[in-house]
C-alpha cells in the first residue's frame, strides 16, 4: 500500500545526496528529483535492484518492530488497574497518560520523515530505540500520574522514529512484492498483541508493575538491534553516476565525479551548505506531509480524514481498555489478557485477507471499511449483553479482526484516490493521514477514562464507541450512494451554438 509512496521517497532521497555531493542548486535539485537530466553530457541510469536478498533481514527488523510497539501498547491494558491504584489517578487520567503514548506513534510520523533528510534510516530507528527505552524506564520511576505521562511522551516519541523508516526501508528491496512483504511485516504487531499481555499479567503477579516496565524498556531495546540490520541494497548506482562518461559538445571527455573534486577545495563553504541543507529539508519534507491545500482539490479526502479519526477513537479505546473492562465485569485478571490474544488473532486474520479482497476486486476499500465498521458497531452497542467468558472472547475476537484490518486500510484508500494517484499531494496525504489518525488515537484514551470516571462502567464508553462506528459507517455509505448516484445520472445534452 505505501509502494509508490516510498519507492520515490527512497530514490529521491537518494538522488539528494548525490546532487549534494557535486555542489548542486535547489533548484537543479528539484529537476533531478523529478526525474530530469541536469546533464546532458552524463548517462544517468537508474538503479536496478534485486526482490530479496538482504532484504528479509529488514523484513525481519520492521517484523519485530512492529511486534514490540504494538506489543508494548497493548500490555498498558494489563497495567491500567495498577497505575489507577498506586498512583491515585483517575481513568481519565491515565487514559490521557496512555492515549499520549499512543498517539505519538502516529503524530511524529511527518517529523520522522523530515529527519530521514538529515539522518539515515539506521541511525534514526537506533535513535528512536534508544529514547524509547529511556522513556520507559524513566516511566517505572514514576509516583504520579503526570511523571508517568512524562515518561511515556518520551517512549512514544522513540517509538514513533522508529515506526516510519522501517517501511521505506522495505521498499529498497522489494517493489513487486512490496504488498505481500508488507502484510508478513506488520503481522509482527498483531502477534504481539498476542503474546505480550499474557506475559504482562504473569510478570505483574510475579514482579510487580514497576519491575514489569523495566522489562518493557529492555525489551524495547530490540529496536536498536533492528535499526542496526537496516542496511542499502548495493545498487551500484552512484558509481553509474560517477564514472559514467559521455563526449561533450566541444569534444571533451568529462566526469561527474571532477564536481566532488572542486567541492573538496571548498570545505567551510560545503559545510556551511550541508548545515542549511540539513534544516531546508526538514522544513521543506514537514511542509510537504502537512500541506493545507490538499482539502481544497478533494472534498472525499476530507471526509476520510473525519472517518480515520473517529476510527482512532475507538482504536485506542479498545486497545488500552479492554482487560480492564473484563475486570470490571468480574473475569479474573489472567482470562481478561488472554482476551487480548484473542484480539490479536483477529488482526493478522484481517491483516492478510483485506488485501487480496480489494486487490482482486471484490469489494472497495470505501466498502470494506464501512462493512467492517458496521460490524464493529454492534459489537460495541451488544457489550451490554456480553457478561460471560465465553461472549466476550468472541467478541474480541471480532473487534480485533475489525480494528486490525482498517489500521492498514486507512492509508490504501487514500493512495488509491483518484485525485492524489501520481501526484506530489500523496506525500502530504499520507502524512495527514498519520496525523488524524494519532490525534484521534490521543483522544480516544482520556474520553473513556473520563466516561468510567462519571458513569463508573466502561460499557457506557463502549457503546459510545460504538456510536461513532455507527456515524463512520453512515459517512461512508452515503459517499458510495453519492457515487453511484453521480456515475448513473446522464451527462446534460451541449448547448446548440
Amino acid at each position: 500500500m505505501f509502494a509508490g509512496y516510498w519507492q520515490h521517497i527512497a530514490i529521491v532521497q537518494h538522488l539528494e545526496n548525490e546532487a549534494f555531493m557535486f555542489g548542486q542548486s535547489e533548484s537543479k535539485l528539484a529537476n533531478l528529483s523529478s526525474g530530469v537530466n541536469l546533464y546532458p553530457h552524463y548517462v544517468l541510469q537508474q538503479p536496478q535492484l534485486l526482490e530479496g536478498g538482504w532484504g528479509w533481514v529488514i523484513v525481519a527488523s520492521r517484523f519485530i518492530v512492529n511486534f514490540v510497539i504494538s506489543g508494548i501498547i497493548k500490555s498498558m491494558g494489563v497495567l491500567v488497574p495498577h497505575f489507577m491504584g498506586q498512583l491515585h489517578a483517575s481513568a481519565g487520567q491515565t487514559g490521557l497518560c496512555i492515549g499520549i503514548f499512543v498517539g505519538l506513534t502516529n503524530l511524529i510520523g511527518p517529523v520522522a520523515t523530515a529527519l530521514l533528510g538529515i539522518f539515515s534510516h539506521r541511525k534514526l530507528v537506533m535513535i528512536g530505540g534508544f529514547i524509547s527505552g529511556v522513556g520507559l524506564a524513566l516511566s517505572a520511576l514514576a509516583t504520579s500520574v503526570s511523571y508517568l505521562g512524562m515518561g511515556l511522551t518520551i517512549s512514544g516519541v522513540g517509538m514513533g522514529l522508529c515506526a516510519v523508516p522501517m517501511i521505506s526501508c522495505c521498499t529498497w528491496y522489494f517493489r513487486e512484492k512490496f504488498a505481500i512483504i508488507n502484510g508478513l511485516s506488520v503481522v509482527g504487531g498483531s502477534l504481539g498483541m498476542m503474546i505480550l499481555p499474557p506475559c504482562t499479567e504473569v510478570a505483574v503477579e510475579k514482579y510487580g508493575w514497576r519491575a514489569t516496565i523495566i522489562l518493557f524498556a529492555a525489551f524495547s531495546l530490540n529496536l536498536i538491534v533492528a535499526g542496526a540490520a537496516i542496511r542499502r541494497p548495493d545498487t551500484k548506482f552512484s558509481d553509474e553516476i560517477k564514472q559514467t562518461k559521455c563526449e561533450s559538445q566541444n569534444g571533451t571527455a568529462t566526469s561527474i565525479s571532477s564536481k566532488a573534486k572542486e567541492a573538496e577545495t571548498e570545505p567551510n563553504r560545503l559545510e556551511n551548505t550541508k548545515e542549511e541543507t540539513g534544516f531546508l529539508k526538514i522544513c521543506k519534507s514537514l511542509s510537504k506531509s502537512l500541506y493545507v491545500g490538499i482539502f481544497k482539490r478533494t472534498s472525499t479526502f476530507a471526509v476520510y480524514e473525519l472517518v480515520f479519526f473517529l476510527y482512532a477513537i475507538g482504536y485506542t479505546s479498545w486497545v488500552v481498555f479492554l482487560v480492564p473492562h473484563a475486570i470490571h465485569k468480574g473475569i479474573e485478571p489472567v482470562n481478561a489478557a488472554f482476551l487480548s490474544t484473542l484480539g490479536g488473532c483477529g488482526a493478522i486474520f484481517g491483516r492478510l485477507f483485506h488485501g487480496p479482497l480489494i486487490d482482486r476486486g471484490y469489494i472497495t476499500g470505501n466498502g470494506l471499511f464501512a462493512l467492517l465498521s458496521f460490524i464493529c458497531a454492534w459489537c460495541f452497542l451488544l457489550d451490554p449483553l456480553f457478561n460471560s467468558y465465553h461472549m466476550q472472547m468472541i467478541s474480541a475476537f471480532i473487534v480485533g479482526l475489525c480494528i486490525g484490518s482498517r489500521y492498514p486500510l486507512s492509508v490504501t484508500m487514500v493512495t488509491k484516490l483518484p485525485e492524489l494517484v501520481k501526484s506530489e499531494l500523496l506525500v502530504s496525504a499520507i502524512g495527514w493521514t498519520h496525523f488524524f489518525l494519532g490525534v484521534g488515537k490521543t483522544i480516544g484514551g482520556p474520553l473513556t477514562g473520563w466516561l468510567f470516571d462519571i458513569s463508573g462502567s466502561y460499557m457506557v464508553a463502549f457503546v459510545t464507541m460504538g456510536v461513532l462506528e455507527i456515524i463512520v459507517t453512515v459517512i461512508l455509505c452515503s459517499m458510495t450512494l453519492r457515487g453511484r448516484l453521480c456515475q448513473r445520472s446522464p451527462e446534460p445534452p451541449p448547448d446548440n451554438v
